[in-house]
């Protein structure tokens, strides 16, 4: 459900992996959505902008994020991987449509934020300000394969499984 407990990714490491398209980059947009993305707002989420794609997260307080300016392009297709380990964010990104193999980085973040109320609703497409509610920031897009991880994969583990179909059951996959 999209409030269980094994969708929290609090303060253990966790990866996020899933593909998307995105038909324009004129509005905010969000792929991925837990709790919220605002100083005074504790929760992290991904999320488009005109331009920009962001991993972002907030304790309560501040709020930080591991962001790049023009690595989107509107109709391509995207492996895109977040991982959060510690205070370390990461944002990985491949391009398919330019035939890329190889996850490049696209920002990091040393000082992400490690706990949040992991009792806020893990969002997909959209953002929830409450556990009942969303608030219209809606991808513009299509999105496929959303893999949530305990733990930190590594690139080469990005590169070796994107294109494969996950076994039933394997280790890490919540």
């Amino acid at each position: 459900t999209r409030n269980s407990e094994k969708l929290a990714l609090g303060t253990e490491p966790f990866t996020v992996e899933l593909w998307f398209s995105v038909n324009e980059l004129v509005n905010y947009q969000t792929l991925v959505h837990h709790g919220g993305t605002s100083a005074d707002s504790p929760g992290w989420g991904i999320e488009l902008g005109a331009g920009v794609i962001v991993f972002g997260g907030s304790d309560g307080t501040n709020y930080v994020n591991a962001a790049a300016f023009g690595a989107i392009l509107p109709q391509h297709h995207y492996h895109l991987v977040a991982v959060r380990d510690g205070s370390a964010a990461e944002l990985w990104l491949l391009d398919r449509t330019r035939g890329e193999t190889v996850h490049r980085i696209i920002g990091e973040e040393p000082m992400f934020p490690t706990s949040w109320d992991s009792a806020r609703l893990f969002a997909i497409g959209d953002q929830a300000s409450t556990n009942v509610q969303c608030v219209g920031y809606v991808l513009d897009g299509v999105m496929d394969d959303l893999r949530s991880w305990s733990g930190r994969r590594t690139q080469a583990e990005h590169d070796a499984t994107f294109m494969t179909t996950v076994d039933c059951d394997p280790a890490g996959l919540i």
